[in-house]
């Protein structure tokens, strides 16, 4: 049986409830900081993969 090793994106919505105060210091990084994929939503079911591996060697279709 081949061991089939696939990493992928996926689209998600999350709102957040950012302070008012603190919209001076709003940047990607805090943006980034802040996202919880536990409390997102997916958005479709459409996937990229990235990368594929099938028995530990890439893979390309």
């Amino acid at each position: 049986m081949a061991k089939v090793t696939v990493e992928y994106l996926t689209r998600k919505k999350q709102v957040i409830d950012w302070p008012d105060d603190e919209m001076e210091d709003f940047n990607y990084e805090n943006l980034q900081c802040n996202l919880d994929p536990d409390k997102a939503v997916d958005t479709g079911a459409e996937f990229e993969i990235c990368e594929l591996k099938v028995n530990g060697k890439d893979h390309y279709f």
